[in-house]
This record gives C-alpha cells, structure tokens and sequence, in this order.
C-alpha cells in the first residue's frame, strides 16, 4: 500500500467513526419538555419538537396556517387550499407528542416509539 492511499484510508475510518459516534449522541427526552402546567403560545418552536398548533394542543414540523405553494396552507398535521380560523394564543400542551419531528433529509432516522 503506498503511502498517500494508507493516509487517504486513515482519513475514511476517522471520518466514519466520527459518524458513527455522533449518531450515537445521547438524544434528549421528549418527555421532559415542559412541565404539564406550562402554558404555550402558538407558533412556538421547541428543537424536537416543532411547532406548537394551539388550536390542536400539539407539536407540529410547520408552523400554524404556514403556505406551501402547490400544498396550501398547513395546521394540525395537513394541507388545505384556505388558512384555518385564527387559534388561540395560548394553551396547555396535550400528552408528549410523537417523540421526535420528522424532517426528512438523509438518514431518515425516526427516534423512539415504535
């Protein structure tokens, strides 16, 4: 093996191993966000979590009533062709939501649940 391909083949393992441990980096809970008496505006964003739709007491990957061109407008989850009535400004948050948001991309990876 010449030299230059055993450095090239050491730069590969050190940069797979770095990939390696971080996707093994502990993730947080997400059911320690909040405390169940906290009260939450809508819109707001949490890492992990999304977007908070007041009006369905959830966490959602888009904020509420946000436009997609060719989609419509998203709140609770899915697309329609008209904004939905404005929310209320705050509310307690239901149970935990479904662990960790989805956003797509590589990996693909889903944390938690089943």
């Amino acid at each position: 093996m010449t030299r230059r391909s055993s450095r090239k083949s050491r730069l590969v393992t050190l940069a797979l191993s770095g990939t390696l441990l971080a996707g093994c980096a502990k993730r947080e809970d997400p059911n320690d966000w909040a405390d169940s008496s906290e009260v939450v505006t809508n819109n707001t964003y949490r890492p992990h979590l999304g977007y908070y739709h007041s009006a369905y007491g959830g966490w959602f990957p888009f904020p509420y009533n946000s436009f997609v061109p060719g989609r419509g407008y998203y709140h609770g989850g899915s697309f329609s062709p008209a904004p939905a009535p404005v929310p209320p400004d705050v509310s307690r948050p239901k149970a935990a939501p479904d662990p960790y948001v989805r956003r797509g991309g590589f990996g693909g990876y889903r944390y938690g649940g089943s």
